[in-house]
């Protein structure tokens, strides 16, 4: 299966919309409420919540902006640890202040994809995309 993977100029413009989102629900207490500190003002890393290596892919439901001590300790939990803020991340990413901001921002993001999927597709017919190898589980 294709992982939904965005182009690095495109991939940054969803990085940014990912950034602005934080801080429009930061506004809003969603995101302290949710994820127990407020979205880091100045920098901080965008998180996958369904880590790349495991197939997730560029999306904004699936980004997430965390400050560089949460991203590291995700990324260095225990298998336990990481599933309950991974809960956490995606119970905010599901609520309600960030479906308004998805809906409000809806043709930005579909434009973003659109792009990725006609790049995908001619991939496809120029029979560049690898086929999946047998052992894979995906």
């Amino acid at each position: 299966m294709w992982r939904f993977k965005l182009s690095k100029n495109n991939y940054e413009k969803l990085k940014a919309l990912v950034r602005d989102r934080e801080g429009y629900i930061s506004r809003a207490r969603e995101y302290f409420n949710i994820i127990g500190e407020l979205p880091p003002a100045y920098g901080g890393q965008i998180h996958h919540v369904e880590w790349r290596s495991h197939g997730g892919g560029d999306r904004e439901d699936n980004l997430i902006l965390l400050s560089f001590q949460l991203h590291d300790r995700v990324h260095s939990a225990s298998r336990k640890e990481r599933k309950e803020l991974e809960a956490k991340f995606l119970s905010y990413l599901s609520c309600g202040e960030v479906e308004k901001w998805r809906s409000e921002h809806r043709e930005e993001l579909e434009a973003l994809y659109r792009v990725a999927e006609e790049e995908m597709e001619k991939k496809k017919r120029n029979g560049c995309l690898p086929k999946k190898p047998k052992w894979a589980a995906f």
